[in-house]
């Protein structure tokens, strides 16, 4: 064993290193000067709405709501427990008017949100979701993400993509039962972890919509009620053709009654037609008769139930009229320009009360809506298809869908919320929020015991006039924007623009007040944050709102330190700030990264039965994640499984699609009203796939996973 010789100091290192330890000592001594100490990082550093009110439109105005966002760097690092959600909507069935509960006991919102009861119409179902950074995103990033994310079922539990929930805990993807949204899209990936962006953000737009689309048909039964007696509540009545029956057997207006004449159905033919038929009497196969008015002489030409044939007379189409009404027109008299229209009940009319085919003109008589009503154990099922699309630079268009079913689930086991959700209600948006949710925070105490506290540092991007644009160009369609235009081409073909503009819109009026920014778990509220930053409403932009900086502080800098004084914390600079707090020197815990997103392999699962046509093929994304994927011919894809389509419900969706696919093959066509100013942002190119040759149209590319890279 070689023993290594170690040297003695020299004199004049021994005085170097004594004079070392003197100026080390002197410096901890002296006075107001702090030794570095590590605090221990807390939550609920700062929370608030930075919120914008929006007019709520006439009611032919809830068809669809579009405006642009602002995506910026908001944090210079990811970090943990974060969560600030970037300006977005709040789209809610539109029940004001209603006053009973929707809400089921036992649910999310009856346990723990009393405070919306008694009705619990605006945490009934929501679509909400948007630009932002949230505590459970796997794969932290500088640039926010866009997540869907929205519930049907009084919160019990969220959805966020095609195959996954909002919760960022579970590895798994959802259950087939509790999927909800579609893929549309046949060029945009939809990653699991949300849709990123290129790196180099600086206040660019998003264009973001949520249109409803008549991409499915209605299912159960509904009753079938016109304009003109909806103030009665009349509906019409199938009625039978048998001896001794009112008006013959002739399909009449009646009160409307829980009887099964009123519960009509639709059976989907060809080409956009169906028949209708009653719960009475689907059981005898019979189903509407349109009549000429040649036969059944006795019947005055009133429709009525026959023998279902495949005959011209007993095919109808809906012919869309605008808010939600339709006129209805059967085969057979097409040509004649005739549809069918509800009679007047009175001793001069003829033949009273029931309903015939006549011809077309500007009558309530003639304008007729569905109204969902349940039939035993089943329950009805809109067609109201709510529809994502995006305006950025380098992609335009529809993305994906909610189910419609996910909205009429909830009505088993709340009957009163039956038809009261999002598959047959137009929507309403509440207003536009920033959420200031979850940010990590330190706090430290001076000589004299008074504490400070220190949030991370905010940034916002602020224009030539001191200006953060937020939100900006809201507007609200009607179903003349896209609704009633695309059921018409589905059905009938010919030319369409797939655009919605700025003519069948409403512009809203925005208002803002003061925002009330609170922190800690007993909400200390916070002040002298209104002399950096105060929000304000932008008229120039539309229908727009954002932040005025003001003298105080850096603009676009948010007020990164606090001073308690009492029950109330204070705005401070950095300067103001005692070192002996220890604030200035402490790091915010960065983001880790999260466990993978997997998808089931196992057979019969909805994942692998019918199964994908080709893949799997991967996407490395801007965050440092890498989606694994593959291609399902549409109504293969995994959130559509639970729904038990029969075959000719999968071939009419499926031929609706591969027709807006190959409309929407154009990544820059518009769809959007543009907007007033700005310029759009970037997706991340890696989202943009291209389908596999032989899959250019009906195919969907679907997320079977998310790992790290």
């Amino acid at each position: 064993m070689t023993l290594k010789t170690v040297s003695r100091p020299t004199r004049f290192a021994t005085q170097q290193c004594l004079v070392g330890l003197l100026v080390a000592t002197a410096i901890l001594c002296t006075p107001g000067r702090a030794v570095a100490q590590k605090l221990t990082q807390q939550s609920d550093g700062l929370s608030g709405y930075i919120s914008v009110d929006v007019s709520q439109p006439p009611p032919e105005f809830r068809y669809g709501v579009s405006f642009y966002i602002t995506v910026w760097r908001f944090i210079d690092k990811p970090m943990d427990s974060f969560q600030i959600g970037l300006p977005s909507q709040w789209i809610m069935p539109y029940n004001a008017d209603y006053q009973e509960c929707l809400c089921p006991a036992g649910s999310v919102a009856q346990k723990e949100m009393k405070e919306r009861g008694p009705t619990y119409r605006d945490v009934f179902q929501t679509i909400e979701g948007g630009l932002g950074y949230w505590q459970n995103t796997r794969y932290g990033s500088v640039v926010p993400k866009y997540r869907m994310n929205g519930t049907g079922n009084c919160y019990n539990h969220m959805i966020s993509t095609p195959g996954w929930g909002f919760d960022g805990e579970n590895t798994e993807a959802l259950a087939a039962d509790k999927m909800g949204l579609a893929q549309l899209s046949n060029r945009l990936l939809t990653a699991p972890d949300g849709f990123t962006f290129k790196n180099v953000i600086d206040g660019e737009l998003l264009g973001n919509a949520w249109m409803a689309m008549p991409l499915t048909e209605p299912k159960g039964y509904f009753r079938l009620q016109p304009k003109s007696r909806e103030a009665e509540n009349f509906c019409l009545e199938g009625n039978e053709v048998k001896p001794g029956a009112t008006f013959d057997g002739a399909s009449l207006l009646m009160k409307s009654a829980d009887v099964s004449g009123q519960k009509w159905k639709l059976m989907a033919d060809e080409n956009g037609y169906f028949r209708l038929q009653t719960a009475a009497l689907e059981g005898k196969s019979q189903c509407l008769d349109g009549n000429t008015g040649k036969g059944a002489a006795s019947l005055g030409g009133a429709v009525h139930m026959a023998a279902s044939v495949k005959a011209p007379a007993q095919h109808w189409k809906m012919i869309p009229a605008a808010n939600g009404y339709f006129r209805l027109q059967c085969k057979s008299l097409e040509k004649s320009d005739k549809c069918l229209e509800a009679q007047a009940i009175g001793p001069d009319k003829s033949p009273r009360g029931t309903a015939l085919m006549a011809k077309i003109a500007n009558s309530d008589n003639q304008l007729w809506k569905l109204v969902p009503v349940t039939s035993g154990d089943k329950t009805p099922t809109g067609d109201l298809c709510w529809t994502l699309f995006f305006n950025a630079r380098n992609f335009k268009g529809p993305v994906a869908f909610w189910i419609p079913q996910t909205w009429s689930d909830i009505y088993r086991s709340s009957p009163p919320s039956v038809g009261r959700g999002l598959d047959s209600l137009t929507g309403a948006m509440a207003g536009g929020a920033m959420e200031i949710n979850t940010v990590p925070y330190f706090e430290g105490k001076d000589a004299r015991g008074v504490k400070y506290t220190r949030i991370p540092k905010l940034l916002f991007p602020v224009n030539a006039q001191g200006t953060t644009v937020l939100m900006q160009d809201v507007l609200m369609h009607s179903s003349a924007a896209l609704y009633d235009p695309l059921r018409t081409w589905l059905n009938d073909g010919g030319d369409v623009s797939l655009r919605f503009t700025k003519n069948t819109a409403s512009a809203p009026i925005c208002t803002t007040g003061e925002v009330d920014y609170t922190h800690g778990p007993k909400k200390l509220k916070i002040t002298g944050i209104e002399n950096t930053v105060k929000t304000r409403t932008i008229p120039e932009l539309g229908a727009a709102y954002g932040l005025q900086w003001g003298t105080v502080g850096t603009k676009g800098v948010f007020p990164e330190y606090f001073k308690h004084a009492g029950t109330k914390l204070v705005a401070v600079t950095v300067d103001q700030v005692p070192d002996e707090t220890h604030l200035k020197t402490q790091q915010f815990t960065p983001a880790t990264r999260g466990i993978s997103y997997k998808s089931p392999k196992k057979p019969k699962s909805v994942w692998t039965t019918p199964g994908a046509a080709a893949g799997p093929f991967t996407a490395a994304l801007t965050d440092g994640s890498v989606v694994t994927y593959s291609w399902y011919r549409f109504v293969d894809q995994p959130s559509l499984q639970h729904l038990n389509m029969n075959e000719r419900e999968k071939s009419r969706l499926q031929s609706r699609v591969e027709k807006l696919h190959a409309a929407s093959a154009d990544l820059h066509r518009e769809y959007m009203p543009a907007q007033s100013a700005g310029k759009l942002v970037k997706l991340d190119d890696a989202l943009i796939v291209t389908p596999p040759k032989g899959l250019e149209v009906g195919y969907v590319p679907i997320a079977i996973g998310q790992a790290a890279k």
